[in-house]
């Protein structure tokens, strides 16, 4: 009886200082949870959630300038770079070709004049004749069918002429609107082709209106549908870190293509060049705003854990210990996360799993 009580005093003290022991370490581990876990205090922000992508710089409108007609450039009166007025002389080719042409059709014009003419006063002078049957009728008939035969060559050798000068006028070739010129590739001397219905002819340059600009830029098939098209786009520059702008949607296409194994759809944003900073082939940066909350309780996305199939915070306590908080979040952001339900501002969350987490039965409130 004596060694069973011993025993059992003995198994109270062992149970009396592991448990002594168990809650030193628990208060000793929960104090280093306090002093060495990253924590986030709750706070009160707007978060907006947006889509983001990247294009290049355009320009809204960009003319390709080729020539009507085949030819050798003689001279060429712009460079790259320059800005042009609508209707400035850009290139002249050379004229003496179009000019011997010109000349040619003139004088076969005035050939034709004077056939007209004679052929005009044969058949007169064969009515006369007729008239005192002195000429047969087929003589008359015959003059007649010549003066009209030469009045009709003669309106080809108008036609060939006024071809011929407008052709020449075509040697000098003009800016088809105002604008920036670029992509000049070509070099004095050098023959170029017309374009025509069955070939596009030789590039000369493009002539580039920047006061209005262009991003075009692709968004995957998610993201396209949940885009407003009245929505104002926030545009920033790489290499312009100080310009925000912003910029209208002009173009949601509606046929959709593959990259890299995603379906995208073009997507255009348009917007003023309010800065003369602005350069075409720059990159540009596009937010597209989707929903956006106010003042809503949000923390840092890294301190929402899930724990046992369940969104929780680590709420820091006064005394150094912690709860597992289930909470309900809403909209997010790249940094943070609104907190719709299960915590408070003010209140301060870890940034960190505490030691041993996946093992702990500690329930989630």
């Amino acid at each position: 009886m004596k060694k069973t009580i011993l025993f059992i005093i003995i198994l109270a003290a062992l149970g009396g200082a592991s448990w002594y022991f168990w809650n030193a370490w628990q208060k000793s581990r929960n104090q280093d949870l306090k002093k060495d876990q990253p924590s986030f205090e709750v706070v009160r922000r707007t978060i907006e959630q947006n889509i983001e992508a990247a294009g290049i710089v355009e320009p809204k409108i960009s003319i390709e300038v080729r020539s009507e007609i085949s030819g050798r450039i003689d001279t060429i009166l712009v460079e790259a770079g320059d800005t042009v007025e609508r209707g400035q002389k850009l290139i002249e080719l050379d004229r003496s070709t179009l000019q011997n042409e010109l000349s040619e059709a003139e004088r076969n014009l005035q050939a034709y004049q004077l056939r007209v003419a004679q052929a005009e006063r044969n058949f007169n002078r064969l009515r006369t004749l007729s008239e005192q049957e002195f000429a047969r009728t087929s003589e008359l008939e015959d003059a007649q069918t010549e003066f009209e035969l030469s009045k009709l060559d003669l309106e080809v050798r108008r036609t060939r002429v006024e071809t011929a000068r407008d052709n020449l006028d075509k040697a000098t070739i003009l800016a088809p609107q105002s604008g920036v010129i670029s992509a000049l590739d070509v070099n004095e001397g050098q023959v170029i082709v017309g374009a025509t219905s069955v070939n596009q002819g030789t590039l000369l340059m493009r002539v580039n209106d920047l006061s209005e600009l262009v991003v075009r830029s692709s968004i995957n098939e998610v993201d396209v549908m949940r885009i407003d098209e009245d929505t104002t786009v926030k545009i920033s520059f790489d290499s312009i870190p100080d310009l925000v702008i912003d910029g209208e949607i002009t173009e949601i296409s509606r046929f959709g293509s593959e990259e890299n194994s995603v379906r995208v759809f073009p997507v255009e944003v348009t917007f003023p060049a309010v800065d003369e900073r602005l350069r075409s082939g720059i990159t540009a940066n596009l937010v597209f705003p989707i929903e956006k909350v106010s003042d809503v309780p949000a923390v840092l996305i890294s301190a929402v854990f899930k724990i046992r199939g369940k969104q929780t915070l680590v709420v820091l306590q006064p005394d150094g210990d912690y709860d597992l908080r289930e909470v309900k979040t809403g909209l997010s952001d790249t940094e943070y996360v609104q907190i719709i339900d299960g915590a408070e501002p003010g209140e301060k969350v870890s940034l960190t799993r505490p030691p041993g987490m996946e093992r702990m039965t500690r329930p989630i409130q």
